[in-house]
């Protein structure tokens, strides 16, 4: 396990806010470019671990719409367990900067066995002392929580927490735009395999538009799937060169 980095000499005034933009500027300028949703949180853990001082291990937890927590590119197996610990006990700082505050910092977690008892004390059997958690975005259906772990106790300083949570929302915005970009291409790919099988309908039954689009809804209603699916069907039975049917 990585022991982290010591902080550097703290700044002050103008200095240390230049100071702040630089370390967050080159750490998350590989967030800027254009990236799926898993090269993303990959390159968000790796930056947070280059940017933060004291942070040794890292992940994101996201809340999917049904309000499931899951745990996503951990830095090492240790996080993912201690991340999925959190998630299935509803306890620990990554899920209180999940719903209920912006930043969750835990100097040290053997001293701060009350708050989350059963979280805090299985943290500290496996390495790691200190903790903060930064919220991510908080709107229903894309809540998430960045969340940094270190194995000395008051490992995040202020200089620390500054730059986190800079970071974090540079983080945020990353993440939005590659969810966006994802769902957006989802949507694209599903209209392209409705139109090409609404095709083949019209093509086998001599139909128009929108008689050939009905056809595909009630027969979809009929068989309980999904339109998406029943165009997927058609689509490969094509490929495969069998008669589709509707």
């Amino acid at each position: 396990m990585s022991t982290g980095s010591a902080s550097p000499r703290s700044p002050d005034g103008a200095e240390r806010v230049q100071y702040v933009i630089d370390i967050v500027d080159a750490a998350a300028r590989d967030l800027l470019t254009h990236r799926g949703v898993d090269d993303t949180l990959d390159l968000v853990v790796k930056g947070a671990l280059q940017a933060v001082p004291g942070a040794a291990q890292a992940g994101v937890s996201l809340v999917s719409r049904s309000g499931a927590v899951t745990t996503c590119a951990p830095t090492d197996e240790v996080v993912r367990d201690l991340d999925e610990m959190q998630a299935r006990l509803r306890e620990g700082p990554c899920v209180d900067a999940i719903f209920e505050e912006r930043q969750v910092t835990v100097p040290d977690l053997d001293a701060d066995t009350q708050r989350w008892p059963r979280f805090a004390e299985t943290a500290v059997q496996r390495g790691f002392r200190s903790m903060v958690a930064f919220q991510l975005f908080s709107d229903p259906g894309s809540a998430g929580a960045l969340n940094l772990y270190a194995p000395r106790p008051d490992a995040f300083d202020e200089l620390a927490l500054e730059i986190g949570a800079l970071f974090a929302s540079h983080a945020a915005i990353a993440l939005f735009g590659a969810q966006h970009a994802e769902n957006i291409g989802q949507a694209l790919a599903t209209r392209d395999l409705i139109a090409r099988a609404k095709g083949i309908v019209m093509a086998r039954y001599g139909l128009g538009d929108a008689d050939a689009f009905s056809l595909l809804v009630r027969t979809a209603n009929d068989r309980r799937i999904k339109l998406v699916e029943l165009a997927r069907g058609l689509n490969e039975d094509v490929a495969a060169g069998t008669t589709p049917r509707v």
